[in-house]
């Protein structure tokens, strides 16, 4: 049986309790309104708000024709009863009508040319600015503030945020400013027609909003933990599918039929049964909203009656008070979509309005591309910001690592895990800076350098290779500029591919530019990191930080991807080289570090050696170490 936790379950639209009166609903809304006011100020270029100001014109122009088109069918009416009684034909009353009401048509089909023309160009100054500004806030970050504050700058919430801001500024250009506007105008005019009409006109508008209220209210206080839910379920089958092979592997195709179906039954019993109340609820109001019209109608009809209205004149009151109704509901429809997706929109704002958090210098030191790359940690010390979950204390990762990389020099860093070995390689590539000490390049702070530069100089090999959809090409030279991968030839290429033996065989359908495949799903593991030291080779950096290369491989891959290592880790290229897998560094590197937690917290560096004879001879730890692996002393 599929067990489910709705606690577990993390959404930012889901993870809200539903007003439970006015006073809430109200603070949801301004919340709501404050985020949307936001992705006007701050998400629309002044291009895009010049571009909707121009589009009122002939939009408030098409609402207004859509006011005097029922007088115009009036004088129509009334020219027809008139030609009836006296029998004088096709008299003027009816030419004016027929002649006002196809100017408006001719009038009308104008100002919707211009209106859907210049929607275009806003859907594409507002797409073009939303990207360019996400785009901008997204890279901006420190790598330590993503790694951080990865609950709100991860890439499914901010794609998520992003779409809900997209599909907000489309519904109100295409639905919201057209309806509020013929709403308004509809019931202005209704006043016009008469101050009974228009008190009338005002019941069924506090009627219909006091409903709507309630069910909106209610649809949100149902449908939270309900969607958290049927999220759960879509996920949980979405897994099945994409690891049918574990499925079937453990013969559990007919167990996870069941779960699923359990599941998907249990949910929508309760799914039904709220959704057919809602739609009863619709239904009475709907049926309130024609009863308001029939009793408009016999108002009208009294009227003409009496004398009071021509005949013809019926048709605006009842167009008037139709427009408003069924503005209405989509206005309703509307607020109950915007109520959704804003605690996205505010999460995604959130994450965008994350500060850059690293101080840049005002006149950064610009590294040499032939710099020598000395690296020095002098006391270094890093410790996390506090977490709630943990009583506000955070204890140091990192404390007071002293060692130095010589140029060309290769470093391996050894310990356990938790011993702060990624999160020092972390610091020197500037995911975040030191809480105490400092990092030297060439004798410069690093917090002083153009960061920018230091990149250029370093070719950074992850744990978990980072593949992009593309060429086989733009992968291996991702790390160039436009001008110098123009420069590399195909024969340079193919001559890297052989020394770091990339050759993929059959796999290259189309040689160097064939297609890789989402997150190169076509590759295997090794193939994925062997291509990532390609990349990092044809940057030809002057320094290589390698995390944990050959982790998840198996021992032919490990040594193939060793190989490859050693062909880019040339004698001018110095190295800090993160492992835990001894057998890789060996021979590798020219020092070997050893950090490891004291008193429980803290990395510290243990001990420093040239060879694992030497760092054995230091401490028990990596002599203990060594042996778990079989490392022959």
């Amino acid at each position: 049986m599929i067990e489910f936790n709705p606690e577990l379950e993390h959404d930012p639209e889901l993870d809200r309790p539903a007003a439970k009166n006015i006073k809430d609903y109200a603070a949801n809304l301004k919340r709501m309104y404050q985020a949307l006011y936001r992705v006007w100020a701050e998400l629309v270029s002044k291009k895009g708000k010049s571009f909707v100001l121009l589009m009122l014109i002939p939009l408030f122009v098409i609402c207004l024709i859509g006011v005097l088109t029922p007088i115009a069918i009036k004088t129509i009416f009334d020219g027809v009863l008139e030609s009836i009684n006296k029998a004088d034909g096709f008299n003027s009353q009816i030419t004016k009508g027929v002649l006002f009401l196809a100017g408006l048509f001719v009038l009308s089909e104008i100002a919707q040319l211009l209106k859907r023309s210049v929607r275009e160009y806003i859907f594409d100054e507002n797409s073009r600015s939303l990207r360019q500004t996400t785009n901008t806030k997204f890279f901006e970050k420190s790598l330590g503030e993503h790694i951080t504050q990865n609950r709100l700058l991860n890439e499914s919430s901010v794609k998520k945020g992003y779409e809900r801001v997209e599909a907000f500024e489309k519904v109100m250009l295409f639905h919201g400013i057209e309806n509020t506007t013929n709403v308004c105008l509809a019931y202005l005019a209704i006043w016009y027609l008469g101050w009974f009409l228009g008190l009338i006109a005002t019941a069924m508008l506090l009627i219909f909003l006091a409903w709507s209220l309630f069910l909106n209210n209610k649809v949100m206080e149902v449908c939270l933990p309900l969607d958290k839910y049927w999220n759960f379920l879509s996920r949980y089958q979405s897994e099945r599918w994409r690891f049918v092979q574990r499925v079937k592997s453990n013969a559990k195709e007919e167990e996870e039929i069941r779960n699923i179906n359990a599941f998907y039954e249990k949910t929508i019993e309760k799914d039904l049964k709220f959704w057919l109340w809602v739609i009863r609820q619709i239904s009475w109001r709907a049926i309130a909203n024609h009863l308001i019209l029939v009793g408009v109608v016999i108002f009208g009809v009294l009227q003409v009656i009496a004398k009071s209205i021509t005949l013809g004149a019926l048709y605006p009151i009842i167009n008037y008070t139709q427009k408003i109704t069924d503005g209405l509901y989509q206005l309703s429809d509307l607020e109950h979509e915007i109520n959704y997706w804003s605690p996205s929109i505010i999460t995604f704002q959130r994450a965008l309005d994350k500060p850059k958090k690293l101080p840049s210098p005002e006149n950064p030191v610009v590294l040499d591309k032939n710099s020598p790359c000395l690296v020095e940690f002098l006391d270094v010390g890093y410790q996390f910001p506090p977490r709630t979950e943990l009583g506000d204390i955070s204890l140091p990762a990192l404390h007071r690592i002293t060692f130095s990389i010589k140029p060309g020099k290769k470093v391996a860093l050894i310990g356990q895990s938790g011993a702060g070995k990624t999160t020092l390689m972390q610091l020197l590539l500037r995911f975040m800076d030191p809480t105490s000490g400092k990092i030297l390049i060439d004798g410069f702070d690093l917090r002083d350098v153009k960061t920018e530069s230091w990149m250029k100089l370093v070719g950074y090999i992850p744990q978990e290779a980072q593949v992009f959809s593309g060429t086989f090409r733009s992968n291996l030279l991702y790390g160039l500029s436009d001008e110098e991968a123009a420069k590399i030839s195909d024969s340079e290429l193919w001559e890297v591919v052989r020394n770091l033996q990339l050759d993929l065989g059959t796999r290259l359908t189309n040689g160097l530019d064939t297609e890789l495949g989402h997150y190169g799903i076509d590759l295997s593991g090794g193939q994925k990191q062997r291509l990532m030291i390609g990349a990092a080779a044809f940057k030809k950096p002057r320094f290589m930080v390698i995390d944990e290369a050959t982790s998840s491989l198996d021992a032919t891959t490990e040594k193939l991807v060793q190989s490859g290592l050693e062909t880019v880790l040339g004698p001018s290229v110095g190295a800090l080289i993160v492992t835990h897998r001894l057998p890789t560094v060996r021979k590798l590197c020219d020092e070997f570090v050893m950090i490891d937690t004291v008193n429980g917290h803290g990395g510290e560096v243990i001990a420093i050696g040239e060879s694992f004879e030497e760092l054995a001879d230091k401490t028990d730890r990596f002599r203990k170490l060594a042996a778990d692996q079989d490392i022959v002393l």
